[in-house]
């Protein structure tokens, strides 16, 4: 998107919006009905009884609340559907300026939204009564998360040899510093934290300074080549190939064996077999053609 910036409009916009909607909500869709038939089975409750829960499908249902207890794994794909959803849109705001050079269309509105972002968290979290687990799912104090990684996709565009040229280096103070949020995550949380004077630092800077972290690590491994073992890259490409339709079935599936109650340890080995199993047959049959289906919507966008 950085490379058509000179000529963004609606239309490379619209083009981005199907590309992403075809790649994704396919899925989430059949996958929300699928939850809602195992509940009844199970509970013989219609969820859609509710009829808050009819945001689910329009990814509002942790907008303004704590992220309910059904399908609750989706939480982190409605922070991404509207960041998508959004970003570009701000990002259109700013690039018919005539007076702004390329990089600062790009730079100032993120800076902008992400300071934004994080000045309402700071200002929901000092009045909301939220618990940490809560917070970290309530998808307008969340929407910064992705920009770090936005960030870093600028600085590869525009600084590419600093990008390779501190990779190391920033690789060691990622994993130090998530060494060093994780080891706080856990004496802190872990330990009924939540009550404690520090909790709204930990509800608010904590999220920011892990994001960063992760963001650190990114131009190590985008620079990596492909691993010697045959094996082991086909494997790394097999589950980043269905790691969406993972991501979106392992709890149904996990709910499914647990009904038939084996031990833990062959609940877990076998949960972990059946979702890549269903994941695989779900790609192969529904999530591939449908995002295949896309090209024929929308051509790809030249970003060479």
């Amino acid at each position: 998107m950085f490379a058509v910036t000179e000529r963004y409009n609606f239309t490379v916009i619209r083009k981005f919006w199907i590309r992403r909607w075809f790649r994704t909500l396919p899925n989430y869709y059949i996958v929300l009905l699928i939850n809602i038939v195992f509940v009844y089975f199970a509970t013989q409750e219609f969820v859609l009884k509710d009829t808050s829960n009819f945001l689910y499908f329009l990814f509002l249902q942790n907008s303004w609340q704590a992220q309910p207890n059904f399908f609750i794994e989706s939480w982190s794909l409605c922070i991404e559907e509207w960041f998508y959803i959004l970003i570009p849109v701000f990002l259109l705001l700013f690039s018919a300026s005539k007076k702004m050079s390329l990089k600062r269309k790009i730079l100032f509105p993120i800076l902008l939204f992400l300071f934004a972002v994080v000045l309402f968290r700071f200002i929901f979290v000092a009045y909301a009564d939220f618990g940490w687990d809560d917070i970290r799912r309530i998808m307008p104090i969340r929407l910064n998360a992705i920009l770090f990684g936005v960030l870093a996709a600028f600085i590869k565009f525009f600084y590419n040899s600093t990008w390779k040229r501190v990779a190391l280096n920033l690789l060691i103070t990622g994993g130090v510093l998530i060494l060093l949020l994780s080891t706080l995550f856990y004496f802190f949380i872990m330990h009924g934290g939540q009550e404690r004077s520090g909790a709204y630092l930990m509800k608010t800077v904590f999220f920011d300074l892990f994001s960063i972290a992760l963001a650190f690590l990114i131009p190590y491994f985008s620079s990596m080549k492909k691993l010697k073992s045959r094996f082991m890259n086909s494997a790394f490409i097999f589950i980043s190939t269905i790691s969406y339709s993972i991501y979106l079935l392992h709890v149904p599936v996990l709910r499914l064996i647990g009904h038939l109650h084996f031990a833990p340890i062959t609940t877990y080995f076998l949960t972990w077999i059946m979702t890549i199993i269903v994941s695989m047959i779900v790609y192969n049959l529904y999530e591939s053609p449908m995002t295949k289906l896309r090209e024929k919507l929308s051509k790809k966008v030249d970003v060479s």
